[in-house]
């Protein structure tokens, strides 16, 4: 049996911050992290930051127009604005004149796509992850964000000294670490996925970076960066898409299964082991 506290604090008419103190009892069959609260999947789904004492749980939610704010903000880390990010940044490196740095950065998103691409068809097809991680795919989520935004600030604090250039990508990384850990986890995936697509984005941007350190890449124009900003701004009001739906497609065609695989085969595997234990 659980016991649960909720202390709403409204902040405005859009924000909303929910103080969430439970307990759940020892004979509870429940698995932890399942519960739903606000439409989220339990303290695990709502919490921006969450802490955990033997039996007791306490979160702290914020929830913008009814909605978790990280969750709200993790959607801009997917697909509809990382890929055309992603190609502003080729098309910068290709007007700057740099083919060795192009060529750098196509390959390095192809190595990077296709691992995360991967292990999302292994996953659906098969049902194969690391089980013993938490991890079921790589989060492309926090993958994209880690390597454009890092990438992205790294060129850009180029621009105003090349020695600079390390300062911005140490700033992509702050962002894109803390970003994987409070948008990403835990409403878009686990803790463990979005730390999993952390660090193959931290690799790949590094990589990218040290490869082309002592490369020339020219000045960017004004007409060039304002351009760029125009996109990223397009593409972040479009509808968030993702490439759930392609990859799973993919993975049945491949594997001969009905359907793709979720996580709700380890969950109930889960289950019957706590229920098995008790």
């Amino acid at each position: 049996m659980q016991r649960e506290l909720v202390l709403q604090l409204r902040l405005g008419k859009r924000l909303t911050i929910h103080v969430i103190c439970s307990s759940a009892d020892n004979h509870s069959k429940e698995p932890p992290g399942q519960r739903l609260f606000g439409g989220f999947s339990g303290l695990d789904g709502t919490a921006f930051f969450h802490a955990f004492a033997s039996s007791h749980r306490v979160g702290l939610g914020l929830f913008w127009e009814g909605r978790n704010l990280g969750y709200a903000i993790g959607q801009y880390g997917g697909i509809t604005v990382m890929i055309p990010a992603a190609a502003l940044i080729g098309c910068w490196l290709w007007a700057s004149a740099s083919r060795k740095a192009l060529y750098a950065w196509l390959i390095t998103l192809l190595g990077a796509y296709t691992l995360v691409g991967a292990s999302k068809i292994i996953y659906k097809g098969w049902g194969v992850g690391a089980e013993s991680l938490n991890i079921a795919v790589i989060s492309g989520h926090a993958m994209n964000t880690c390597l454009v935004v890092t990438t992205l600030l790294s060129l850009l604090f180029r621009q105003i000294d090349h020695r600079l250039r390390w300062v911005g990508a140490g700033v992509g990384l702050l962002f894109s670490w803390w970003f994987a850990c409070f948008c990403v986890a835990p409403d878009i995936h686990p803790l463990s996925e979005a730390l999993a697509g952390v660090i193959v984005g931290t690799l790949a941007c590094s990589l990218f970076l040290w490869v082309t350190r002592d490369e020339h890449i020219a000045p960017f124009s004004r007409r060039a960066l304002a351009f760029g900003f125009v996109v990223l701004v397009v593409s972040a009001s479009f509808p968030k898409y993702t490439a759930e739906a392609v990859l799973g497609h993919v993975a049945v065609s491949l594997s001969g299964a009905a359907v793709p695989y979720d996580r709700a085969h380890w969950r109930s595997k889960m289950s019957g082991e706590l229920n098995s234990e008790q």
